[in-house]
């Protein structure tokens, strides 16, 4: 995960330069975003063969020189580049006559229900990397589905060290997507 640059601590700053167009604030935003936006596209068609890398590309280059697309936080951003996507991929489908064949053309649930599961992989992913490293490794087997026996045997450590570290992983993870994350997932669809 890139962190923000040592300039923008704050996310009003990051935004106010974005909004400026200041090239260093572009390669934040396009740090944070992007990894979340491809597996947002990818969701998006039936078929992998699809060039997500290329339509994020374009959408975020898109925003950038459209100097008139102004951004009030983060979220409003985020929200924009989901339903541009998604907008890109519709359209996309439509001139080439693959909708049905290719592109997942279902209601705007589940648009919803794609940007639910980007952002929380995206926050589950940021939660593992504030774990301690062996208990970061024991919560990424575990949400890869691994039994706990497989785990242990896995680090060459007891069971019920492996209970203890997915106790704090879950404890850690409850805390941050409960009292944090979730209502910003909320506010990104409400943006939508």
């Amino acid at each position: 995960m890139v962190k923000y640059k040592s300039r923008y601590d704050d996310e009003s700053e990051l935004l106010l330069d974005f909004n400026n167009r200041v090239d260093v604030a572009f390669e934040v935003v396009y740090d944070k975003l992007y990894f979340n936006l491809i597996y947002f596209t990818q969701q998006q068609y039936n078929s992998r063969e699809v060039e997500a890398l290329d339509i994020v590309h374009d959408i975020l280059i898109k925003v950038w020189t459209t100097k008139k697309l102004q951004f009030n936080n983060l979220k409003a951003l985020k929200a924009y580049l989901y339903t541009s996507i998604r907008n890109h991929c519709l359209n996309d489908a439509n001139k080439v006559g693959i909708k049905d064949r290719f592109f997942n053309s279902r209601e705007d649930d589940y648009l919803v229900t794609s940007i639910i599961e980007t952002e929380a992989i995206s926050e589950i992913t940021l939660i593992a990397d504030m774990l301690p490293k062996e208990t970061a490794e024991i919560f990424k087997y575990m949400l890869s589905g691994w039994e706990m026996k497989e785990i242990a045997k896995k680090i060459n450590r007891s069971l019920s060290y492996v209970y203890v570290q997915k106790d704090i992983a879950i404890k850690v993870a409850k805390y941050n997507l409960f009292n944090n994350k979730l209502f910003c997932i909320l506010q990104i669809i409400s943006c939508i």
